[in-house]
């Protein structure tokens, strides 16, 4: 009796592949179904590998090495990303009902995350998946009574230990956002300004108008802001971080982008978001 060896093959480790894919999947799969499967002793124990053609083995090796793409749906969002982390600072504007604040807030989670697999918004509080990040992203809807107080920072009413009122120095809700972005340097923040044209934003800004330019981000853009003797530290400058991305929204029937002085179009790159690019990216 004799034995026989159909064939053998010799394999020479070129690079790592890191896919997701088990024999029972390939089972599933009509392309790549294999050809059958053999048992491989080791000194660890048995190991089940599949028996694939030359041609199954490199379309296992295409689908491991291709670059991750986003999801059709998300094209548009991945778009104004890139703009976005390009500009720092973008405006969505269009008629009414063309889904801007919607597209900003993916946008935002997508800046932030930076997984294209993952949908949905940071204010979704049921996505367990964004959890950890809602830290990183604020928003807010001006409107004509919005300040800087409420934006920066501002005196604010607190109570006393004798029943009376006092007023103390905090922080606005973009104030406290660019500290905590500060702290983490190395993360991404996103923060969403709805309906931004209509707040008057040179009053809202304040200084900080200067510091939001792209070109003034982080320390050496810093500023002294209105309370900044009240401060604890005198010599203490506000400044914009540059892993802070702004995203605004803005209705053209209330006001329209022409209707901005030029020190605020300078800053911000404006994408107008029609009724045909957004229907045309709901039907795929």
């Amino acid at each position: 009796e004799s034995n026989s060896v159909d064939s053998i093959i010799s394999l020479k480790k070129q690079r790592d592949l890191h896919s997701k894919r088990t024999i029972a999947s390939l089972a599933h799969d009509s392309l790549l179904q294999p050809l059958g499967s053999v048992d491989h002793f080791m000194n660890d124990g048995r190991v089940r590998m599949c028996k694939l053609s030359e041609a199954q083995f490199d379309e296992i090796v295409k689908e491991c090495t291709a670059e991750p793409q986003a999801p059709a749906e998300n094209r548009l969002v991945k778009t104004v990303s890139d703009e976005v982390l390009h500009s720092r600072n973008v405006i969505l504007h269009g008629a009414p009902g063309t889904g801007k604040t919607y597209l900003a807030l993916q946008v935002a989670a997508q800046i932030i995350v930076g997984d294209y697999s993952k949908t949905g918004c940071l204010t979704d509080s049921t996505n367990s998946e964004y959890e950890q990040y809602h830290d990183h992203f604020g928003f807010v809807q001006f409107h004509p009574s919005y300040d800087y107080t409420d934006f920066v920072e501002g005196l604010r009413p607190v109570g006393t230990a004798d029943g009376g009122v006092g007023f103390e120095l905090k922080d606005g809700i973009f104030g406290d956002f660019l500290k905590r972005a500060a702290q983490e340097p190395d993360e991404n923040f996103a923060f969403v300004i709805d309906e931004i044209n209509r707040g008057d934003i040179s009053k809202i800004f304040g200084e900080l108008f200067f510091s939001i330019d792209p070109g003034y981000r982080g320390q050496s853009g810093g500023v002294f802001t209105q309370y900044s003797n009240m401060h604890k530290k005198n010599d203490e400058r506000l400044y914009v971080p540059k892993n802070v991305y702004i995203i605004g929204t803005m209705n053209d029937i209330d006001r329209s982008v022409d209707t901005f002085d030029f020190a605020m179009r300078r800053r911000f790159r404006f994408l107008e978001l029609t009724a045909e690019k957004s229907a045309e990216e709901m039907l795929g």
